[in-house]
């Protein structure tokens, strides 16, 4: 079995949604967001640590009562990419794999996981993804419609 370090993504301050907590932490079914997928990573046999990246003012949500998996944390960058690398420089362990999730996005599973090692696995790299289901649109920068792309050659990537 391969070993993963996972870089869990949680220091966006969700300004698009115009709220006073990010989104990651406002609560889904009476625990913040980020934790649902924080809590499957620790659940499986591969991880070998989290780094969480995140302000250090949220770093306590992420404190599980009784894990054998190291949690360590990074701080964010101004840009996602500058998190990400973050996250890679705190890595501590020497894994197999790299996972790179956003916690914003809960709705994982141990199974969609497992899957997506396995390609990485196979093909050096792998992400989550699902064929576009919306018209999309080329347009000049006055935004008159050049052209309709045929949207069954697009994926929308759900993590970075």
């Amino acid at each position: 079995m391969k070993k993963v370090s996972v870089i869990l993504l949680a220091g966006g301050r969700g300004t698009r949604m115009q709220s006073a907590v990010p989104k990651q932490y406002l609560p889904l079914r009476k625990k913040p967001v980020a934790l649902h997928s924080f809590d499957i990573f620790l659940g499986l046999p591969q991880v070998c640590e989290v780094v969480v990246v995140c302000d250090p003012t949220y770093r306590s949500f992420f404190t599980p009562p009784v894990t054998l998996i190291p949690i360590t944390f990074a701080e964010p960058g101004n840009r996602r990419q500058d998190s990400v690398y973050n996250g890679f420089k705190a890595i501590t362990s020497k894994p197999d794999l790299v996972c790179i999730h956003d916690s914003a996005r809960p709705l994982i599973s141990p199974s969609l996981i497992k899957n997506v090692l396995n390609a990485a696995e196979t093909h050096g790299a792998a992400t989550v993804g699902m064929p576009l289901k919306f018209t999309i649109k080329e347009c000049t920068s006055d935004h008159f419609v050049i052209k309709t792309p045929d949207r069954a050659r697009y994926w929308e990537i759900q993590t970075p």
